[in-house]
């Protein structure tokens, strides 16, 4: 698999954690399993991507950031909004990079 398609079809995993029944460990894997994705990916962007690459890596800094919440807060529920928040800036930085991605290539 090209490490374009593994950036795009790896945060999907994330949407197939339920932190409620699988557990924060589960989330935090799956999340340490696309940062392995996403930065070798990243690490392959050419500097004409660079902003999106930048956007990429700040909202993923903010879902870590979150998810450290949630350790430090002691449940998923106190942290819930910031986490889904976090998701969803990563989201719209995954989706403005791989447009970019498609300009490019």
């Amino acid at each position: 698999m090209r490490r374009g398609e593994r950036l795009k079809d790896s945060p999907t995993s994330l949407t197939e954690v339920n932190p409620v029944t699988d557990g924060t460990d589960a989330l935090e894997s799956a999340v340490s399993d696309v940062k392995t994705d996403l930065d070798a990916a990243l690490s392959a962007a050419g500097d004409e991507l660079k902003p999106a690459v930048d956007e990429v890596q700040t909202a993923f800094g903010d879902l870590e950031s979150a998810l450290q919440g949630v350790s430090s807060a002691g449940s998923l529920g106190a942290a819930a909004t910031e986490v889904g928040s976090a998701l969803s800036e990563l989201g719209t930085a995954l989706t403005g990079l791989t447009s970019e991605i498609g300009q490019v290539c």
